[in-house]
């Protein structure tokens, strides 16, 4: 190997050292894995998206799903405080 082809395997060990730490630095902070954090956030979303569709609902026709979005809201809330 030449000086320039280890410059550049360093080079490209050091870019990965960087995106790994990009990709796992958050979820380790919050005492989780990557896999478990994405599943996690996934899990929130979709939550969210379900009590975006009551409010939006509810919004419209007032009469339906009148504690359903802030239900969720709430439970977001403290699941996300019970895991700090």
């Amino acid at each position: 190997m030449t000086k320039l082809d280890l410059e550049d395997i360093n080079s490209a060990s050091s870019s990965i050292e960087k995106l790994y730490k990009l990709f796992t630095e958050h979820p380790r902070k919050n005492g989780m894995n990557y896999y478990q954090h994405m599943l996690r956030s996934l899990k929130f979303s979709l939550k969210m998206g379900i009590g975006s569709f009551y409010l939006l609902v509810h919004s419209i026709f007032p009469f339906i799903f009148e504690n359903n979005g802030s239900k969720i809201i709430i439970s977001l809330y403290q699941n996300i405080n019970n895991n700090k």
